[in-house]
């Protein structure tokens, strides 16, 4: 069986990558296809480290030569749409925005349109050209519930760069979150593995049998009676980690009905309040985005006032 012709794929592991599943990498380097279409391409021989070729399962090595021929482009016509989003900067192919919580990212099940990728058609046709052509342009997603800043990629050599980036975890990742309850520390670090959950196929789980290793440091910034808001830097970058540690800790977010009761809020309480990266010219840059109205009003309405917030860490500050 010969694998369809998409584009092509080359990298050197880095050391985040040692050990990891071959599927598993090219998956986190590639957010516009998904995990299955890469695996079929992989059993097919689209994918080789070191020159030999190579099987979804093979587990690579920080300085292993990777190449992959990609998933070909979708018949699938994404249109271009008038989507609303705030844009921070544009600075060597790096699109800064603020997503709103309730917008989808990418098309998908419930989501076939008015998504942000519709959105960055619209304003910027360049992108349709820049990675995979269902998420053309991600190279990273935040939960169709979480606001904040995020990052996209306008011209090919900031999505390589971006992808590079992301996957050795040079990316820092801060965000606010208001949780049920107070930690008992005021300061601590989660360590546990999360995969997905064998009871429920929506959710992550610290318990699954195939766990990744995540860690999630939090620091409590103010507490009330029963709630606690938190600034949370995401050390590794897994699907739903914040909320899937917080729960395992006893302490959901406020609003999250998969992960905790849903009540104390309209939608979870989670927001991606900064995000730094070094540009493809080398120089770092951060990004930061005061949570919405819906956020501030929630810490009014259990008692923590939003100046509360001021205690985050500024610009520059290291994590």
């Amino acid at each position: 069986m010969n694998p369809a012709q998409g584009p092509t794929l080359r990298f050197t592991a880095t050391d985040a990558e040692n050990g990891e599943r071959l599927d598993r990498a090219l998956t986190a380097r590639l957010p516009g296809q998904s995990r299955s279409a890469i695996q079929t391409q992989l059993r097919a021989g689209a994918g080789t480290v070191n020159g030999q070729t190579a099987r979804p399962a093979r587990r690579i090595s920080s300085g292993d030569e990777v190449e992959f021929v990609g998933v070909p482009p979708d018949v699938i016509e994404i249109v271009a749409q008038d989507v609303g989003f705030e844009e921070l900067e544009r600075c060597q192919g790096v699109l800064a925005l603020v997503k709103p919580a309730g917008l989808s990212v990418h098309p998908g099940p419930g989501h076939p349109d008015q998504t942000l990728v519709n959105g960055l058609l619209y304003r910027y046709p360049q992108v349709a050209a820049v990675g995979g052509s269902v998420r053309p342009g991600i190279v990273h997603r935040l939960d169709l519930q979480t606001s904040g800043v995020m990052l996209a990629a306008l011209t090919d050599r900031a999505f390589l760069h971006l992808q590079a980036e992301f996957a050795a975890r040079r990316v820092a990742k801060t965000y606010l979150a208001i949780c049920r309850g107070v930690p008992e520390h005021a300061r601590a670090l989660i360590e546990a593995p999360i995969g997905r959950s064998e009871r429920d196929r929506r959710a992550q789980s610290v318990h699954s049998a195939r766990g990744r290793p995540a860690t999630t440091a939090y620091r409590v910034l103010a507490a009330a009676d029963g709630a606690a808001l938190l600034e949370i830097d995401l050390i590794t970058g897994r699907t739903h980690q914040a909320r899937v540690h917080l729960a395992a800790l006893g302490h959901p977010l406020l609003g999250d009905s998969l992960y905790g009761d849903g009540t104390g809020a309209e939608r979870q309480m989670l927001h991606s309040h900064a995000v730094e990266v070094a540009l493809p010219g080398g120089e770092s840059r951060r990004w930061r985005s005061d949570p919405p109205a819906d956020f501030t009003d929630t810490l009014e309405r259990i008692g923590i006032g939003s100046e509360a917030l001021q205690r985050s860490k500024s610009p520059g500050q290291p994590n």
